[in-house]
């Protein structure tokens, strides 16, 4: 019947190659990699302004109410407004806990005078 078919190296075999000062170097490097990524993709990216803060300021930036935002990418938050007058979609990033910038917005002319925003900055609006 013969020996066994071995399934891959040894416990033994893989020391012995670790036990090179270069190799064991290499190996601290790629696991050292491997943390830095798992960091990366599982911390929160940490936004200055809540969801619910980031609505009530369109909300007194933009004289509506019942703003709705999620979060998306990079920090920033995708806003949908439904006003009289003003409806559509922004993308805004917070820039401070009481200040945002709008990245951009569906329509167009949603950052526009013809939704009644605040043009002095009150309620956050830069």
């Amino acid at each position: 019947m013969g020996t066994p078919a071995r399934s891959g190296p040894s416990l033994a075999e893989a020391r012995a190659w670790l036990a090179q000062g270069q190799r064991r170097l290499y190996a601290a490097g790629v696991a050292a990699a491997i943390i830095a990524v798992a960091i990366v993709v599982f911390l929160p990216s940490g936004s200055p302004v809540s969801i619910g803060r980031m609505q009530e300021l369109i909300d007194t930036a933009y004289s509506t109410t019942g703003t709705h935002c999620a979060a998306a990418a990079h920090g920033r938050d995708l806003c949908h407004l439904k006003a009289e007058r003003c409806e559509g979609t922004l993308l805004v990033a917070p820039t401070s806990s009481g200040h945002f910038t709008v990245v951009s917005s569906t329509p167009e002319q949603l950052d526009s005078s013809r939704c009644d925003k605040s043009e002095e900055g009150i309620g956050g609006f830069e």
